[in-house]
């Protein structure tokens, strides 16, 4: 049998294309500012591409913090660092970090995967997002900085019990946010997304989403909006699809199940 053909382009440039609830959760996002918020959803459905995309629209600066367990404070909030003085003698030098360059400026404040964040943080945002906006730099003196009205905390989260290193959101800081939101659905127009990156070949991006919403039946094979895009890139650089899911996604997936993959694949991209 043979592989489904697609004239190929190394690289095909394609913009965000959201769903309605995308377009109509930007917008909510937008008017709640300067309030912070928060997306819960499993990786890939397009989270953090709607922060981004609400951070494009408004035309401010942003920061921004990938967090992870072994962040540490002076990654968030700054502190002393050794540089030389014009003489070339070393010096300690206070540096702002992230949170405190966002708050004194009124940037947006974007922290990826917030529920990986350690504890030793928390505090620090909480400040910053309760109703007295004040954030505290211990290190520094103590010195107090009053935030900027127009600093807004942007926050993605993957959900505890799913399979990712993560824990539960502190309750304070969820209470303290304006927006709480779970994703439950792709927030990409995936269809016109495919088709910006296969050169318009709408039969190409229908198998596409035909093999995905078979691997979306259950939750051990899901493919997601990233998963889809992956391959749909490799495509476009000259692998056949059953060529990219074997070399990209089957070994993501528990063992038991790779052959499910790959079967449903070969049934969808070969004719």
């Amino acid at each position: 049998m043979a592989h489904m053909q697609l004239k190929t382009v190394r690289d095909r440039t394609h913009k965000p294309r959201f769903t309605q609830a995308g377009l109509d959760l930007i917008e909510d996002i937008k008017n709640v500012s300067p309030f912070p918020v928060v997306l819960l959803g499993s990786a890939g459905c397009g989270k953090t591409q709607v922060m981004h995309e609400v951070i494009k629209q408004s035309g401010r600066d942003a920061e921004y913090v990938g967090c992870h367990p072994g962040l540490d404070i002076i990654d968030v909030v700054g502190g002393y660092q050794a540089v030389a003085d014009d003489e070339g003698r070393p010096t300690m030098s206070w540096s702002d970090g992230p949170l405190t360059r966002a708050a004194r400026e009124g940037s947006f404040l974007l922290m990826d995967e917030i529920t990986r964040l350690n504890q030793q943080h928390i505090g620090r945002i909480m400040g910053v997002t309760d109703e007295t906006r004040i954030l505290t730099l211990t290190e520094k003196s103590g010195e107090k900085i009053k935030v900027h009205k127009d600093f807004q905390l942007l926050a993605t989260a993957n959900p505890p019990s799913s399979g990712y290193n993560v824990v539960n959101l502190d309750e304070a800081l969820k209470s303290r946010m304006m927006i709480y939101k779970f994703i439950s659905e792709p927030l990409c127009d995936e269809k016109s997304a495919l088709e910006d990156i296969l050169g318009g070949d709408a039969t190409y991006a229908q198998a596409f989403l035909n093999w995905a919403n078979d691997m979306r039946n259950e939750p051990v094979t899901y493919v997601s909006t990233r998963d889809l895009m992956y391959l749909a890139k490799l495509v476009g650089r000259g692998f056949d699809a059953v060529d990219a899911i074997r070399i990209n996604l089957r070994d993501k997936i528990q063992a038991d199940f790779q052959s499910v993959v790959m079967t449903s694949a070969t049934a969808h991209f070969e004719s």
